[in-house]
């Protein structure tokens, strides 16, 4: 405690007890100078309270510790690093006529139970100088149970902790690594570096009071296919004809096998972007709607129309409680531009309908795609999360091509399969089973103890993708009901035709 006193004595006061203090008209500076000094008074009450609580705010180690006599001097580091008041381990592998100490530590434990469990043991360790009681508990779980009594306060805060080691797989092979180094291990060997994330930034003023910007698309309300160019031409002139004093920007983005770009064209000059090849096309539309923003606001104009063929940002705009980082900022600089007084309209056209700014964006984003990336552009998370996830699908999908297989052969694709819906309970089951390739008919022989069953009519294993396709047994059903020889197809589309087969083979039962 006096250890206590003297860390805490040069600290100034802060939290409730200031508040404390100050609600009492209580000079705080007097106070400070009191404590500072040593001169502990009535008054600081909430001073030692505080102590109490730093006294009080103990850790607890949790951890599994797979044997515990065995990994004894990792636990007497954790010991040493952590200096918990208690710890609690499980899978100790305790037996009734194991001895086992630690220092400093008072032991409770539940040993394996002999003859009916391999492992096990649970234990409980507290520092000799805490007062705790061990609780019955009447049950067979491994479970104990300790009642501790704190020395200053009814209530103890505890900070309970798990231990857990980045490199404890690389001491025991048979641990799984952990799920982070696997996900690094997967970036680095897949070349993916996140870097430069786009961070959502916080509404300059609050949503539900921000005016909702002025968006036009009028123009969406034309089907393409049923309409002509010179009708959007038209349509486009009549919108843009009282607009004189507007200063036209028109922005785009580009996605291809090359890249990703983003173009912004004012007064016939293209301005153009090359993004990280991961990002999406929406993301290009939003960073050239950004830019657009930017050259306004840089501008002598104190109007602006921004001219997309990107309805999704366009319509996003309109949203002022978005939760995307993208559309966020571009909300927070179209809310500082009406601040000072500068007006921005945001107009959607269709592409290609020979609107010549909107065309001139359209190439300066394709020739920005061909270029190496611009340094310092960010990329949401999203980008990065969509990229991880494709990332990951290609790699199971290769691994998924080289197995050799049942389930192979039936589903080429890792997709998503799901049971036809006019499917009853039983139907699925006997399909599941000839698509995983296990029935009864084909694999009762391992819970019996048996050799692999044959067929008799062909004199060979017999096996689902035999019994389906390629049996001579049942060769005439099969072609009377006009069943493909692709066991992929049968079970993917033909499957009431195989339901019909097994019905008429009679070995529906057997599945």
């Amino acid at each position: 405690m006096q250890d206590l006193v003297r860390q805490w004595k040069d600290k100034p006061l802060h939290g409730r007890y200031r508040s404390r203090i100050e609600d009492n008209a209580i000079d705080t500076k007097a106070s400070q100078g009191w404590l500072q000094s040593g001169n502990l008074f009535l008054e600081t009450e909430g001073f030692i309270a505080s102590i109490q609580d730093q006294y009080n705010m103990q850790n607890i180690k949790q951890w599994n510790c797979n044997g515990c006599v065995s990994h004894v001097n990792e636990l007497r580091v954790m010991v040493r690093e952590n200096d918990p008041f208690c710890i609690a381990l499980q899978e100790t592998y305790f037996r009734p006529e194991t001895s086992f100490s630690l220092r400093n530590y008072n032991t409770y434990r539940k040993d394996v139970i002999p003859d009916r469990r391999a492992r096990g043991g649970v234990a409980l360790l507290v520092k000799q100088n805490i007062i705790a009681q061990e609780q019955r508990l009447d049950t067979e779980l491994q479970a104990v149970a300790v009642r501790i009594t704190t020395p200053f306060a009814a209530t103890l805060h505890i900070n309970l902790s798990i231990l857990e080691s980045d490199n404890e797989h690389t001491n025991r092979p048979t641990y799984t690594r952990p799920a982070r180094i696997r996900s690094l291990e997967f970036q680095q060997a897949n070349n993916i570096s996140i870097r430069d994330v786009l961070q959502r930034a916080p509404y300059d003023t609050p949503p539900w009071t921000r005016s909702k910007p002025h968006i036009d698309i009028r123009l969406s309300v034309f089907l393409k296919n049923e309409t002509a160019p010179q009708v959007y031409l038209a349509r486009f002139k009549q919108i843009t004809d009282h607009l004189h004093d507007h200063l036209f920007i028109y922005s785009d983005g580009s996605k291809s096998s090359t890249g990703v770009g983003a173009s912004i064209v004012v007064n016939s000059v293209c301005h153009m972007w090359s993004l990280d090849p991961i990002s999406s096309i929406f993301t290009a539309e939003c960073y050239a709607t950004w830019q657009a923003l930017l050259f306004f606001a840089l501008s002598s104009s104190l109007a602006c129309s921004i001219v997309s063929d990107s309805l999704s940002v366009i319509s996003s705009i309109g949203n002022n409680f978005t939760k995307d980082e993208r559309i966020s900022r571009i909300l927070n600089l179209t809310s500082s531009l009406e601040n000072d007084h500068k007006k921005v309209r945001f107009i959607w056209v269709p592409s290609h309908v020979n609107i010549i700014g909107n065309e001139l964006a359209d190439a300066a984003a394709k020739q920005a795609a061909t270029m190496p990336p611009d340094e310092g552009i960010p990329t949401p998370l999203s980008d990065y999360v969509k990229h991880l996830k494709d990332t990951t699908k290609q790699a199971w999908q290769h691994k998924w091509d080289l197995y050799d297989g049942h389930m192979r052969s039936v589903q080429t694709s890792i997709e998503k399969w799901t049971y036809p819906k006019q499917l009853n309970r039983r139907q699925q089951t006997v399909l599941c089973r000839l698509r995983i390739g296990h029935c009864k008919l084909t694999h009762a022989y391992l819970l019996a103890g048996d050799h692999r069953p044959q067929c008799l009519a062909c004199q060979t294993d017999l096996t689902v993708q035999h019994i389906l396709v390629e049996c001579r047994l049942y060769s005439d059903l099969r072609r009377e009901l006009q069943m493909s020889s692709n066991i992929q197809t049968l079970l993917k589309t033909e499957w009431p035709k195989v339901m019909d087969f097994l019905l008429r083979s009679d070995t529906y039962t057997k599945i």
